[in-house]
């Protein structure tokens, strides 16, 4: 994007104020540069686009997100007697319960599925102690309303004995792009901070590098994926 943006400069198409380029922070997990972004506007730009891993493919849409806090609260008691305790780490592992409701969830057919991903999960403070809390975050991609998702986990899994569910401010529903004709497309299994850009323009997401990698230990993009893509973002603008 930063070289598409001054070649287009330096070749004189675009005037001062006509493009700007946004670099937020808090992407991975809230979103809160993006809200403070769209609220320290006093305009409606006209289009947006946001670079994400889309194989080049430009995204006619993606999944909104659920991170669910799961909490199990136990007894504490010394190590060498752990039958005098309840132990948190030992309730937090009925997790699966939670991971096996993807096949009650409703499916999308612009969307699609909905998936369960375990994150994170920690629990006790000391080795000689049995564990009185335990925590867990699980990460849902939704393909649904976020609150029908949330509501189906909630009517399984509330009354769960010693286990207590919340879910963060920063949910968001599924999302339609808007696109143009000529480039390929294909809907993204994922969710991007552009939940939380409120305004009402045309948004386009589109970028190098696959979904299938990131975040792991064999990411990658090609040399010539970006080349390419640079002349397709002076394209777009």
């Amino acid at each position: 994007q930063v070289t598409a943006f001054l070649e287009l400069r330096d070749a004189g198409v675009l005037k001062e104020g006509n493009v700007c380029l946004m670099y937020n922070v808090g992407e991975e997990q809230y979103g809160d540069g993006m809200r403070t972004f769209v609220d320290s506007l006093t305009y409606t730009p006209e289009w947006i686009m946001t670079g994400e891993p889309t194989e080049s493919f430009q995204a006619t849409g993606h999944k909104g997100s659920i991170n669910i806090n799961v909490t199990a609260v136990g007894d504490t008691a010394h190590s060498s007697v752990p039958q005098y305790g309840q132990n948190a780490i030992l309730e937090i592992m009925n997790l699966p319960r939670l991971l096996n409701l993807t096949s009650i969830f409703p499916y999308d057919e612009f969307h699609g599925n909905t998936t369960l991903s375990l994150s994170s999960i920690r629990g006790g403070t000391i080795p000689n102690q049995v564990a009185a809390r335990a925590e867990a975050i699980v990460n849902s991609r939704v393909g649904v309303p976020a609150k029908q998702i949330w509501d189906i986990i909630t009517e399984q899994l509330g009354n769960a004995p010693n286990i207590i569910l919340s879910r963060t401010s920063a949910s968001s529903n599924p999302l339609a792009m808007d696109v143009i004709d000529w480039l390929p497309k294909k809907i993204m299994p994922y969710g991007t901070d552009f939940s939380q850009w409120k305004l009402n323009n045309t948004k386009q997401l589109l970028g190098v590098g696959s979904i299938a990698t990131a975040h792991s230990a064999h990411e990658v993009v090609s040399k010539r994926e970006m080349i390419e893509m640079v002349g397709h973002y002076k394209e777009f603008v």
